[in-house]
């Protein structure tokens, strides 16, 4: 029995919500870290160590960049240190300190500044939610070529919040964004190809999830995972479905290693251990 509960939550959990048995989030939602960019590629080589850093879990040393950069004005810097106030990484959480450090980058022209300000209205960290605010922020970061705002805003139109919904508009940024290789884009873009019935394009979403796995997007590769051991839309394979959730879990994902851990237990896809 706990075997079948296992696996029904792996068929079952839907692919735009939070599932309680840990189904995949699509798009994420959970934390600010959508909103700003924590790549190691920053133009800036003290800032990319500082996110090195932080991507690490050394937020003290991630601090003693970060800090005395974002001071001097560096807009970048600025905009990781605010995420960390956001979060509450290292330092007590500040949602107002978050939103100085979002202005004072988005003043001087930084995309990622403008989008995490977007996010700060669309959810309501800090602020009043206000899906006029966001969107009109969101826009400025697109205009500033942020791929992030474009996945952001696709989620405002495809989820009708605050706005009315728009699947082709949502469909239509995604597409933008995942072609400048946003990959959160590249999933959310594939799951939405599984939506409707009567548009549904299963080549075109495993395209877009592989594209995002590729590229170690781990929800991505859960997605995958999700439809080789239901069946819903293709042939089962339970080898390369646990091969997926395999590679998800050993970079860090947590719902893959739920997954894989009720898998284990209950025994019928794969043998038996207890261990897990």
């Amino acid at each position: 029995m706990k075997s079948r509960l296992a696996l029904s939550c792996i068929v079952l959990a839907p692919l735009f919500a939070l599932a309680a048995c840990g189904g995949p989030a699509v798009p994420q939602r959970a934390a600010e870290s959508a909103a700003t960019a924590r790549s190691s590629q920053a133009a800036d080589p003290r800032v990319a160590s500082g996110i090195a850093a932080y991507e690490r879990r050394d937020y003290s040393a991630a601090l003693r960049i970060l800090r005395p950069l974002a001071e001097q004005g560096n807009a970048d810097a600025q905009v990781q240190l605010g995420f960390m106030y956001a979060r509450g990484d290292g330092v007590k959480a500040d949602q107002a300190e978050a939103m100085r450090l979002y202005e004072q980058a988005a003043a001087q022209g930084n995309a990622e500044g403008m989008n995490a300000i977007g996010y700060k209205y669309d959810y309501g960290t800090g602020v009043p939610r206000d899906a006029a605010a966001a969107m009109s922020w969101y826009r400025k970061a697109i205009d500033h070529g942020s791929p992030r705002a474009l996945n952001n805003l696709a989620i405002m139109y495809h989820q009708g919040r605050g706005i009315p919904a728009d699947r082709a508009e949502a469909l239509r940024l995604w597409m933008l964004a995942a072609e400048q290789g946003n990959q959160n884009a590249m999933h959310n873009l594939g799951s939405a190809y599984l939506e409707p019935p009567e548009s549904r394009d299963v080549g075109l979403a495993f395209r877009w999830w592989q594209a995002a796995a590729s590229g170690g997007h781990t929800g991505a590769m859960r997605s995958i995972a999700v439809e080789l051991l239901s069946g819903r839309y293709v042939a089962p394979d339970r080898e390369q479905g646990i091969r997926w959730l395999e590679l998800a879990a050993a970079r860090g994902d947590a719902a893959a290693m739920v997954d894989l851990g009720g898998l284990y237990r209950g025994g019928d896809l794969v043998k038996q251990d207890l261990s897990l």
